[in-house]
């Protein structure tokens, strides 16, 4: 009833940011709620791993130590990459340490939030990437986007493109974010491709240890390089940034 969906809406561990949590999981965590001793240490102990997220790794060590640094040096284009690192590192501490508060709270309520975040720079691959980054977005989009999509017009690269711009608007609606999730549909069909075409490449980065850390690698700078584009405050600045890091 209308009593139960306000119930949802309100539900203040998830209502400024996240994760998504859905009516029927949070129904579910309300009919088995109870609370339990060890649910509360659980939860006190992931909102601390959350503080320690956002304001020692996010504010502190990435804005404040790594930025300083970069303004520092003298190279353009060393500068540059180390403050979009710092940009991308702090963007993920941040919304990961949000969700841990969430889901800290959430269990002091004794109701589970699912997870939002599995160590997405652990994936070797951008597909990889996306079933660990903003989890629950990312869920969502493939429920009720990507899937009714693929039904309709049986037509998946259109689905996923639909997907990634729901994806991608949601965190902003403009131009950058736009150009943003092209970049992350763009990257993710690329994955697919490779892994059809180059099997080979494709074993050696899931497989041996060394083709890990080199996907691991390879996956966070491209991240970090689609960052670029919702980091700028503006085209110029886009433009100028693109120069440095691509002489």
């Amino acid at each position: 009833g209308l009593a139960a969906y306000f119930q949802y809406l309100l539900f203040l561990p998830v209502i400024l940011i996240g994760p998504i949590h859905r009516m029927p999981d949070f129904q579910r965590s309300l009919r088995r709620m109870k609370w339990d001793f060890s649910q509360c240490s659980d939860g006190l102990e992931r909102i601390l791993y959350g503080m320690v997220k956002i304001n020692f790794l996010g504010n502190f060590l990435f804005s404040v130590v790594l930025t300083t640094y970069a303004r520092g040096v003298n190279t353009p284009f060393l500068r540059l990459y180390l403050e979009v690192v710092a940009f991308t590192g702090n963007a993920y501490f941040q919304f990961a340490g949000f969700s841990d508060l969430a889901i800290g709270a959430g269990l002091l309520w004794g109701i589970r939030v699912m997870e939002n975040f599995n160590a997405p720079f652990m994936a070797t691959n951008m597909q990889d990437f996306w079933r660990r980054w903003h989890i629950s977005l990312s869920s969502w989009c493939r429920d009720y986007v990507f899937q009714p999509l693929v039904a309709i017009s049986r037509n998946r690269w259109f689905a996923l493109m639909s997907a990634m711009l729901v994806l991608a608007l949601w965190h902003e609606i403009s131009l950058r974010y736009i150009v943003w999730g092209s970049i992350q549909t763009i990257l993710i069909l690329l994955t697919a491709y490779s892994r059809k075409r180059k099997p080979t490449l494709s074993a050696f980065i899931n497989e041996h240890p060394l083709g890990r850390w080199m996907g691991r690698i390879w996956v966070f700078h491209l991240f970090a390089f689609s960052c670029v584009f919702i980091g700028s405050e503006n085209i110029p600045s886009l433009g100028q940034t693109c120069k440095h890091l691509f002489p």
